[in-house]
């Protein structure tokens, strides 16, 4: 499955991505992948998962 998500700043984006069924692999565009795997929502959604996040490093092709 791949997903676009579209939103403003912080309203469970990037949460509601990395909580689809796995295997997940995530492509960090934003700083909001952070503040989503290890936020509010950790222990509910994350604790024991094995997430692969690709960075994203602007210019570098």
């Amino acid at each position: 499955m791949l997903l676009s998500i579209e939103g403003d700043e912080a309203t469970g984006k990037t949460t509601l991505a990395y909580s689809a069924p796995l295997p997940i692999v995530g492509f960090a565009y934003d700083m909001g992948i952070e503040r989503a795997i290890k936020g509010g929502k950790y222990e509910e959604l994350f604790k024991d998962l094995s997430i692969e996040v690709i960075p994203y490093a602007k210019g570098v092709t």
